[in-house]
C-alpha cells in the first residue's frame, strides 16, 4: 500500500510539473514567474513526501554474503560504534583506527 501511495505522489508530481508549462494560469503568479525554481521546489519536496511512504529504517552491514549488522532484525535501531565492531568481531574480524 505504501508503494501505491508512493507511485501516485509521483504521478500527482510529474503532473504538476507538467502542469506549470501547460496550464499555467491555475498557479500563482510568483510561481509562474519562476517556473525553474517551482520545478525545483515541486521535485525536492514531493521527493521527500514520498520517501516518507517507503521508509523502513533498514541498515545492513555484509562482509561477502555474511549477514553482520542488520537494524530490522534489531527492532529497526541504527547501530553504534560498539555494535558495529561486536557485530564485526562475531564473524572474525576486528576493526583497528586508523594509525598515521
Amino acid at each position: 500500500m505504501a508503494v501505491l501511495l508512493s507511485d501516485l505522489f509521483g504521478m500527482a508530481q510529474l503532473s504538476m510539473i507538467t502542469a506549470l508549462f501547460v496550464r499555467n494560469q491555475a498557479f500563482p503568479e510568483k510561481m509562474r514567474a519562476n517556473r525553474l525554481m517551482s520545478v525545483f521546489a515541486v521535485w525536492l519536496g514531493g521527493s521527500t513526501v514520498r520517501s516518507t511512504f517507503t521508509k523502513t529504517g533498514a541498515f545492513e552491514v555484509y562482509k561477502g554474503q555474511t549477514l553482520v549488522w542488520s537494524s530490522v532484525k534489531n527492532e529497526g535501531k541504527p547501530p553504534t560504534m560498539k555494535d558495529l565492531t561486536d557485530a564485526f568481531a562475531k564473524v572474525g574480524m576486528t576493526l583497528q583506527p586508523k594509525t598515521r
